[in-house]
């Protein structure tokens, strides 16, 4: 898969986020950002929302938030507050 594979991928599941927890921001990062991605490669995508009070809660839920499409996907959620 190449970068912008990663990026449409990231794109449909932010997306998806979205509709149950409103993203002020999500940024690729890690090896498809950095061109140094390979086959065992995950997408690592930065998730910033408002205000969220339990951040390990959050994660749990975006993980599971995945489907079968989208399980290259590692979300890492980061709040404002």
């Amino acid at each position: 898969m190449d970068k912008n594979e990663a990026i449409k991928i990231a794109q449909r599941y932010i997306d998806m986020v979205n509709k149950d927890f409103p993203v002020e921001h999500a940024m690729l990062f890690g090896s498809y950002a950095k061109g140094t991605n390979h086959n065992d490669s995950d997408i690592d995508i930065a998730i910033i929302f408002k205000n969220v009070d339990d951040i390990i809660d959050r994660q749990i839920k975006l993980l599971n938030m995945r489907t079968d499409d989208d399980l290259l996907i590692e979300p890492h959620p980061f709040s404002t507050k």
